[in-house]
């Protein structure tokens, strides 16, 4: 059951981030976290409860604790991050932005980002992940980008769309 929640999760997140790219993970992480805590404190309660008689409920205990916990985080991760986008009903807000800079990422593949004047907080940058092909195309200070974005289910603004304008 745990190991299917956990690949759920998986699908859940990679749908998630593939057609509802939020920009603000690290809040969506720390809520998940949160959630994800209740309900692994739940389950285990269930777990103890049920398992109580067993004669060795307590055999491989820390491996299945471990296991447990990822899954868990990974499924209301990958849930929150797709309902986010999938029961968002809110208008498209469209914006144009210069793009600031560029940078990418190297590790097992190398990831392209740009950095433009955040529309949100004043004085900060957002940053976007872009293709290669248009990272490559790319001019600094002149390259525009028009995107819409969307409020999100859950609060968390995604990116609905964008283009670049060389």
């Amino acid at each position: 059951m745990i190991r299917n929640l956990g690949l759920g999760g998986v699908c859940l997140l990679v749908i998630g981030l593939m057609l509802y790219k939020p920009l603000d993970l690290l809040p969506m992480m720390i809520d998940s976290t949160k959630v994800s805590g209740v309900l692994f404190l739940c389950y285990i309660i269930f777990y103890f409860l049920r398992f109580r008689h067993h004669p060795r409920p307590h055999r491989n205990i820390v491996s299945f604790l471990i296991i447990t916990i990822i899954s868990i985080l990974v499924f209301i991760f990958g849930t929150i991050c797709t309902l986010n986008g999938v029961f968002d009903s809110s208008p498209l807000q469209k914006h144009t932005e210069t793009i600031l800079h560029l940078y990418s990422n190297h590790g097992r593949s190398k990831i392209y980002y740009i950095e433009i004047p955040s529309w949100r907080y004043p004085n900060q940058r957002e940053t976007l992940q872009v293709p290669a092909e248009e990272f490559e195309k790319i001019i600094p200070t002149q390259t525009k980008i028009h995107f819409s974005t969307r409020s999100g289910f859950f609060n968390y603004v995604w990116i609905d769309n964008y283009t670049l304008e060389f």
